[in-house]
């Protein structure tokens, strides 16, 4: 009984654990969550079934340490150790999956499982000039062109339904699993062109566009617009029974095993898309505006508010502004793994992800 009562808790600090999930997962495999970063993983028992409401948790971007300190209860921030840590291209990619409910059990040498999962994911891909430019200012790009087209965002919600499969050799080890994909709602921003000139007479920036953001599963009203107070209970409901927006995804892995206590391992996971078609809303943005700067000084003086809302007016007109409702895929963010593990003893174990 006392190994029953203990699995859980270790699963529970594991997941409170600074270590991530995806590194610690593979050695774990008496957890079901362990098959979906290396479907090769065997468990001990050949049954198991469960309603989880664990979670993971997935992020590969700042560390705060890195530009935060807090000494006597401030916290003090470092803006040039931020940028001194971005490269010219970044990239923060954050996710989380929560488990809600699987099935598996073993056949001779073989294992069978269906489990269903959702994910949530949020990727951002963004150059270093952007805070370059809100920390040190414009003066360094007086004369040059601030390229931020590699500036690009894609958030995603959708389930996951899965059937694995694997199979257990004297030497090898081989599993796969299929996806269903229900995609919930994204958001996506690519654009083509996006550029911001400053020349060296007036400082005057002229910025050009071309790009779309694309949506699916967002609320609207009749109007088009983003309207949060049209979700409702059925709207809920049409949402989380709809397959409007259809995806599939593959993963797999093999496993070898040098004798009892070695082996290596290598797996992939999320290799697949999602259409969207539910709910599009597609808004193009291209053109070239020039924003020469307000005469606040001036308006002060004689008496005037600052008029910014004709200014937002005026850059709005600059632009050329289409809202389409075209089916468009978006894919998953495929992940790629490595491991080999040595048992030291039968609860021991050695490895490296």
């Amino acid at each position: 009984m006392k190994r029953y009562i203990f699995l859980p808790f270790v699963l529970f600090v594991s997941l409170l654990a600074k270590a991530q999930p995806e590194v610690t997962l593979p050695f774990m495999h008496n957890v079901f969550q362990a098959s979906f970063v290396n479907p090769t993983a065997i468990p001990e028992h050949s049954f198991s079934s469960g309603f989880s409401v664990f979670g993971q948790a997935i992020s590969n971007g700042f560390q705060p340490k890195n530009f935060m300190d807090y000494r006597t209860d401030t916290m003090y921030v470092n803006l040039n150790s931020l940028l001194g840590d971005m490269n010219d291209k970044n990239l923060i990619y954050v996710a989380e999956n929560a488990d809600i409910f699987h099935i598996r059990f073993k056949v001779k040498s073989s294992f069978a499982w269906f489990a269903v999962r959702q994910n949530t994911s949020a990727t951002l891909q963004y150059p270093r000039d952007l805070f370059s430019l809100a920390i040190e200012g414009n003066k360094q790009f007086v004369g040059s062109t601030i390229d931020l087209s590699n500036l690009k965002t894609d958030v995603s919600v959708y389930n996951e339904y899965t059937v694995g499969y694997l199979k257990d050799l004297p030497r090898w080890t081989f599993a796969g699993r299929v996806s269903l994909l229900q995609g919930l709602a994204n958001a996506n921003f690519n654009p083509k062109e996006f550029k911001i000139e400053i020349d060296t007479a007036m400082y005057a920036h002229t910025a050009a566009a071309d790009g779309q953001l694309r949506t699916s599963g967002i609320p609207t009203n009749v109007d088009g617009d983003i309207d949060f107070d049209v979700v409702d209970d059925q709207w809920v409901t049409n949402r989380l029974t709809g397959f409007a927006n259809k995806g599939f995804a593959i993963s797999g892995g093999a496993t070898y095993k040098f004798d009892e206590k070695l082996n290596i391992s290598f797996s992939f996971s999320d290799i697949g898309f999602i259409k969207w078609k539910d709910e599009i809303q597609t808004y193009t943005l291209k053109g070239v505006t020039r924003f020469e700067g307000l005469d606040v000084l001036g308006d002060f003086l004689r008496g005037k508010d600052v008029d910014v809302d004709s200014l937002l007016e005026k850059t709005e007109d600059d632009f050329t502004r289409d809202t389409i409702a075209d089916s468009y895929t978006t894919w998953l963010n495929p992940k790629f793994y490595f491991s080999a593990n040595y048992d030291l003893t039968r609860r021991t174990t050695l490895g490296v992800t």
